[in-house]
């Protein structure tokens, strides 16, 4: 069972489009910043660790709710 929750949960993000738009828009964000002296590596890395905990938590929320409707 966990397998296929595993493979729910990452077939929430097999959206190609919305990946390359993201990808794209982050790259972009993280270029900006570090042009403008304002991208810290140490920092983004913690903010981004925080994020991830952070989009992972939603998701599970937003799948609970798809699964108990």
């Amino acid at each position: 069972m966990d397998d296929i929750k595993q493979a729910i949960f990452d077939g929430y993000f097999a959206n190609p489009q919305m990946v390359r738009f993201l990808m794209a828009e982050n790259l972009a964000l993280k270029s900006y910043l570090h042009k403008k002296g304002l991208l810290d590596p140490e920092e983004f890395k913690e903010e981004k660790i925080q994020a991830e905990k952070m989009l992972e938590e939603q998701v599970k929320k937003d799948l609970v709710k798809t699964f108990n409707h």
